[in-house]
């Protein structure tokens, strides 16, 4: 180990604000390396060296020799920031001059000339080279030359894809990147066709634009071959992929599908100086109501489901928008609106069409403005702007349902980010007297207060993008994290450096409650539910634990094994609380740097990453992009995941229910019933007893749903609160005096307290209340010997909270077979059922003796003629289910029981009555 630390020195650059200190050490800087060498060899101020190699460019045109949009991009990022940004120009720049995203089948085409110089240093094998690095210098070993001069040719088209029958690729001079003596004076290329082009001749650019016809879908090689002014050649190669018909354009009438776009008729201006106003668009699919073969293409009923955030377009509204590329991509839109039936998946899609609804599927596209032309990432974009052209949205589709005779009000499901949008506009529409005619708008785990991606997360992204030159990290960090909804969306943010919430957070906010100040934005005409993916009890993993641990190692000459690279990520600390989250090591022959950052937690609500709430798994993305680059890298021999925890909160459960007071701990326990209707803007809400994934449903959730669309009105779910336990002695003599006592239950005003016992004798001493009721405790007499339940709602003035209950048993003080529970020669026995909760399927009843070893053998019940009957009852005593069995062992089968809590009553052929709890969830 001291033998490492000989070869190193570090320059410290500290950045230090309120919530983060980030120290970046730059190990072996190169520059300073150099510096006494001999630079007779070194001509083009471009020094490979100076950066970590991702695209690999020192053997590129020897090894792989294709390039793509994203390699092109990395190479030119490497080569800029390799001359010290004194040569070519930023991958920002060059973006700039790109034919628009919209125009899908226009193609440009890339192309770097250049040379460049690389140290002559094997870190591998030491005299293959002409340097070795002893006490942190370069030191020259042999006569060969210092530093090697390498040349390029990359050519690449600068799109991933391209859409159309005609393809024109595109050749202009802003895009012919010569960096070199050895100019290009000829260049062909074929575009994965038969016919060859002369592209330059002579020096000179000779097509401006070529256009190819393709008649079939598939990757296109577009081969290119260039002659230099010393009478050298190379051939190299780009890829794309080619759509050659848009299949979502081209739908078949049957099919029932239909597409539109929409923009909007109010402008909206963004937060940063210099905005101008612009109209949103949006683009919509009607998958109209009916059957297979059977769609009624007329728009009657709508129900309205919105995109969420999503950066590039990437999330295709159906899986046959994506172009058959053999790539992952993530789920389309109608694909996440789907829950598993067993192993089965089940369409929502499919259900609301057969059920008479017309889905309408609402993308926010890329999309370009009038002149002077801005290109706009509608999945990214302001919530607002996006709100405005749902505005537009809203009102076409009303004025169509008008129009083909129907009254149907709409339904609008918004989820995630769509729920947001949605809110805006609807909001927005009341407080302008516009008529939104919406009847139910359902968020769907929206973060109303705000949504959480790990800071560890952002930080091990900015690392990889801005630290060690990864562009598609880069590309993450700007266009993700730093997008106008990133920005409006996430409550800490990394590149924002104050103990306040971050500058277009607030502002969003503050259109929210200055626009549209009625309920802060929230609509007040249409019923209003919510659906999170959250839990209202369980937390998501522990603050501050390390969640991520990923290292790499190579092997040397000089030593047998040394690190190259590293991260670690830790979840943040609670309210106050400083830890670090980050660190980062990476190696790359002489370009080494490393990162650590501290983070203190401003907010009050706790730490942020381990709430319950809806769920991602930023730091298993993370982890799998990360070990994809290790296995690319040619200079790491092994690597190992040591610590891996999957996932974190990132819609928190207060956030998706949006409290209006929101100042307080958000890992607290959620009574459903106690929440008032001051505290949330929703009429009524579905919760999950467990964390789920974001955007997730289960049969459960689509049930409540469904009831819901059905204008069958529901409750918050029983089963996502833990019931408090009554604490007290269940086991007591006739005429003893007991105290039982419930926990305190956030913001209950009262305790109701009742005492239930089904006598079946006409001479007994009832079980009495002696003091206490509406208290957290309450003080009884016991009395005849008998089962029964103790049972404690709290209350407050919204209504009351889930039922607790304790069994408790009396028996007779003086023994002598009076019938007692202390007699073993009674007629009772007991009584289990399983499972306990149930789901409402299989239900097992199981009798048993009271005692182990029954004395009283020729009065055995369980040797006389068996017949037992069972009821279940709801706690309000409505009777729910009969049945006669003779066994002493039972199964019931298909009770299909809501959730809540019963009580089942046993009578067997001797007249006894048993009871027990029963919880369906």
């Amino acid at each position: 180990m001291k033998k490492i630390t000989l070869f190193y020195f570090v320059l410290f650059c500290t950045i230090v604000n309120a919530q983060m200190t980030t120290k970046l050490d730059t190990i072996q800087n190169v520059d300073k390396l150099i510096k006494p060498l001999n630079k007779t060899d070194f001509k083009t101020n471009i020094l490979y060296d100076r950066v970590v190699s991702i695209a690999k460019l020192t053997d590129f045109n020897n090894k792989k020799n294709e390039s793509t949009l994203a390699h092109f991009e990395q190479a030119l990022s490497e080569l800029y920031r390799a001359s010290k940004k004194s040569k070519f120009t930023s991958v920002t720049n060059f973006r700039k001059k790109f034919t628009s995203v919209v125009l899908k089948n226009s193609v440009d085409i890339g192309i770097i000339n250049t040379t460049f110089n690389q140290l002559n240093y094997d870190e591998k094998e030491n005299t293959k080279g002409a340097l070795k690095l002893k006490k942190g210098k370069l030191i020259p070993i042999n006569n060969k030359p210092l530093f090697l001069e390498k040349h390029l040719l990359v050519i690449a088209p600068l799109k991933k894809y391209g859409v159309g029958q005609e393809i024109t690729y595109n050749f202009k001079e802003a895009f012919l990147l010569q960096e070199t003596d050895t100019k290009i004076v000829t260049l062909t290329a074929s575009f994965g066709t038969q016919k060859t082009y002369t592209i330059i001749n002579n020096g000179k650019l000779l097509q401006q634009s070529i256009h190819i016809r393709y008649t079939e879908s598939g990757h296109k090689t577009l081969q290119f071959t260039a002659t230099f002014n010393d009478d050298t050649r190379k051939t190299t190669k780009g890829k794309l992929f080619i759509t050659a018909s848009n299949t979502s354009l081209n739908r078949n009438p049957d099919d029932g599908i239909e597409n539109g776009t929409i923009t909007a008729t109010i402008p909206f201006t963004g937060y940063e100086a210099g905005d101008v106003p612009i109209y949103g668009q949006l683009e919509y699919r009607i998958f109209y109501h009916g059957t297979p073969n059977n769609y009624e293409r007329i728009l009657k009923k709508p129900i309205v489901i919105i995109d969420g955030f999503d950066p590039f377009d990437e999330r295709k509204i159906q899986e046959s928008d994506y172009p058959n590329d053999g790539e992952e991509h993530p789920d389309a839109i109608e694909t996440l609106m789907s829950y598993k039936e067993g192993v089965e998946d089940i369409p929502l899609i499919e259900k609301l069409r057969l059920l008479g609804y017309d889905v309408v599927i609402v993308n926010h596209p890329i999309y370009d403005t009038p002149p002077p032309v801005k290109t706009i990432d509608g999945g990214a974009d302001y919530i607002e702007r996006n709100a405005m052209a749902h505005i537009a949205l809203y009102q076409y589709l009303n004025q169509k349902v008008f129009d083909n005779g129907s009254s149907e009000e709409l339904t609008i499901m918004g989820p995630s980010m769509g729920g947001q949008i949605s809110r805006y506009a609807l909001a927005y529409m009341e407080q302008h007297n516009l008529d939104h005619n919406t009847k139910l708008w359902v968020s769907i785990d929206s973060p109303h207060l705000g949504a959480n991606i790990p800071i560890s997360v952002q930080a091990s992204i900015y690392f990889l993008g801005y630290i060690t030159g990864e562009q598609q990290a880069k590309d993450q960090y700007d266009h993700l994290l730093n997008s106008p909804a990133g920005k409006q969306q996430l409550l800490i943010q990394h590149s924002y450096n104050s103990t306040s919430l971050p500058p277009y957070f607030q502002q969003y906010h503050t259109n929210l409650e200055s626009n549209l100040p009625t309920f802060k934005g929230f609509p007040q005409i249409p019923r209003n539910i919510a659906i999170v993916n959250g839990s209202l009890t369980k937390n998501t993993n522990y603050a501050s634990q390390k969640v991520l641990d990923i290292r790499a190692f190579g092997h040397f000459s000089f030593i047998k094994q040394i690190k190259g690279f590293q991260i670690e990520n830790w979840f943040m600390k609670g309210t106050g609380g400083r830890n670090k989250v980050f660190y980062g090591f990476k190696r790359n022959g002489l370009s080494t740097v490393s990162m650590t950052s501290n983070f203190t937690n401003p907010l009050v609500y706790g730490a942020m990453d381990n709430l319950q709430g809806g769920m991602a798994n930023a730091h298993g993305d993370l982890k799998d992009e990360i070990v994809i680059n290790l296995q690319n890298n040619n200079l790491v021999d092994n690597y190992s995941v040591r610590t891996y925890i999957s996932n974190h909160s990132f819609v928190p459960t207060v956030s998706g229910l949006a409290f209006k007071n929101q100042n307080f701990k958000w890992n607290e326990p959620i009574d459903p019933n106690l929440i008032c209707s001051d505290m949330i803007p929703f009429d009524t809400f579905y919760a999950p007893r467990y964390n789920q994934d974001h955007i997730y449903f289960t049969q459960t959730s689509v049930d409540w749903l469904f009831e819901e669309l059905a204008g069958n009105h529901q409750s918050p779910p029983s089963n996502t609160y833990i019931k408090p336990t009554i604490t007290g002695d269940p086991e007591v003599y006739t005429g003893q005096t007991v105290t039982y006592t419930i926990p305190k239950v956030a913001k209950a005003t009262s305790y109701t307290w009742d005492l239930d016992f089904n006598y079946n004798t006409t001479n007994y001493t009832p079980w009495t209340l002696i003091s206490g009721q509406g208290t957290r405790s309450i003080t009884v007499r016991a009395g005849s010997p008998i089962i029964g339940y103790i049972s404690c709602r709290p209350r407050n003035s919204c209504g009351a909270s889930q039922l607790s209950y304790k069994a408790v048993r009396s028996y007779n003080t003086s023994g002598g077979g009076g019938g007692g529970d202390d007699d073993p020669c009674d007629n009772n026995y007991k009584l289990s059922i399983s499972p306990n909760p149930n789901k409402g399927d299989v239900l097992t009843v199981t009798l048993a003796p009271d005692y182990p070893t029954d004395p009283c053998d020729d009065i055995n019940p369980f040797k006389q003629q068996i017949k037992n009957t069972i009821e279940i009852y709801d706690m309000y005593g409505a009777k729910k289910y009969s049945g006669i069995y003779n066994s002493n062992d039972i199964s019931i089968t298909g009770l299909r029981l809501k959730m809540g809590v019963y009580v089942v009553h046993l009578t067997t052929v001797n007249g006894v009555k048993k009871e027990k709890m029963l919880m369906i969830e």
